[in-house]
């Protein structure tokens, strides 16, 4: 994956949940990012510190001007 894109209003980070509508374990992809080419290698995080794989498990995303838990 790779952030090359300014969303208008300066919201240039995209957030990824595991579940559909926001919900679930995040990470994010901050704008400029070099590229992250296996997601074997990243965990998305829940709000009590729970971790799970990232490979396989992004159901949606947002662009957004934070960025929790950043992938690389």
């Amino acid at each position: 994956m790779l952030n090359t894109g300014t969303y208008s209003g300066g919201v240039n980070n995209v957030q990824f949940w595991e579940n559909k509508g926001a919900d679930g374990h995040t990470g994010c992809l901050r704008r400029g990012e070099l590229y992250v080419d296996d997601l074997r290698d990243n965990t998305l995080v829940e709000d009590d510190g729970g971790r799970i794989n990232a490979n396989n498990k992004i159901s949606s995303h947002q662009w957004s001007s934070g960025c929790s838990n950043p992938l690389t």
